[in-house]
């Protein structure tokens, strides 16, 4: 199962459209359950509910085999705390679903250590969706000086 999820504070129409679409399509081939924020788009090809309790929302994200969602840090540490394959697609300043790209950042970082896989259109989603399920992530470290360099490697590549 592939669970979407926008996180718990803001409705993302553009994702919760990118992955319906897909859906429509064929390009997933999974069964797909959202958990999409009180948005102006309702998924007409997979099953969703706007908010869930946190019991609820822990439980399905433990039972997915694939995350969608978001380019938030709570989500993304999840996952990768549960050795989950995610998919994110940041909120973009340019459609006003954010007030900065921070979440482009944090994708692209995390893309480029190769921990997860990121799209920013719907055509990138298209491709990326389809590499989810043979996406090997690479294997976290969770020791305190892999935490600092990760840290040093995006400070200097955000200044440089």
């Amino acid at each position: 199962m592939i669970f979407v999820t926008v996180g718990t504070q803001l409705p993302f129409d553009r994702m919760v459209q990118f992955v319906d679409d897909a859906c429509e399509k064929g390009l997933i081939d999974k069964e797909v359950f959202g958990q999409i924020g009180v948005g102006a788009v309702s998924p007409m090809h997979f099953p969703s509910v706007d908010v869930m309790l946190k019991k609820e929302y822990d439980q399905v994200f433990h039972e997915a085999e694939y995350i969608i969602s978001h380019a938030g840090m709570g989500t993304i540490s999840l996952a990768f705390s549960l050795n989950k394959r995610i998919l994110v697609i940041p909120r973009l300043s340019q459609y006003n679903e954010v007030v900065n790209d921070h979440q482009s950042h944090i994708a692209d970082f995390f893309e480029r250590e190769g921990y997860l896989l990121a799209a920013r259109n719907a055509e990138e989603f298209g491709r990326k969706i389809q590499q989810l399920p043979s996406f090997t992530p690479r294997p976290r470290e969770k020791t305190v000086s892999s935490i600092v360099q990760a840290i040093q490697n995006f400070l200097s590549q955000e200044h440089a």
